[in-house]
């Protein structure tokens, strides 16, 4: 987004935009460029949904969602684990992958099975989900199909392979 005003004017970290059904959210103030004596230059970089999960910590809580703890170890499958972060997600953002309150929207890989034992310590909800997707060697994306909210751990492969070629087809 880029545009000129006449006024200098500080937009607050959380400012949005939306475009169709989605925003898109300043992580941090944005103060803009003095073209002349008249004229500000405005070029805020506004972030997806998704990336603003670099500024909320994981917490591990209770069933109530009120005990919260950002230092945590969990030893269980990779969709259990998912399931702390779909619980964060419904409590701290607007992202509710809870389809019924209570069954998360988490797809997970058949083929990602076994339990493995991961510590978080003050993780993001983004880098926590960067972590549980590397300890089974996967991929980690969501998205939003009418309204509703999934999040994938699996990799995120469509169509065919495209082999690329340096000189040849790039």
């Amino acid at each position: 987004l880029s545009f000129r005003h006449d006024e200098y004017l500080i937009l607050p970290e959380g400012s949005y935009i939306q475009y169709g059904e989605e925003k898109y959210y300043l992580l941090e103030p944005y103060s803009p460029t003095q073209v002349n004596e008249c004229e500000y230059r405005y070029e805020p970089q506004f972030r997806p949904e998704v990336i603003c999960l670099k500024k909320l910590p994981v917490f591990f809580m209770d069933n109530q969602l009120t005990n919260l703890e950002t230092d945590w170890t969990i030893t269980d499958t990779l969709a259990n684990i998912a399931v702390v972060f779909a619980r964060n997600l419904r409590k701290f953002t607007a992202i509710n992958i809870l389809n019924d309150g209570i069954h998360p929207n988490i797809l997970v890989d058949p083929l990602l099975t076994g339990s493995k034992t991961l510590t978080f310590q003050g993780e993001s909800i983004f880098d926590g989900l960067n972590k549980l997707a590397g300890e089974w060697d996967t991929e980690w994306w969501m998205e939003k199909k009418n309204g509703i909210y999934f999040l994938h751990l699996s990799r995120c492969e469509f169509g065919n392979p495209v082999e690329l070629e340096v000189g040849r087809n790039i």
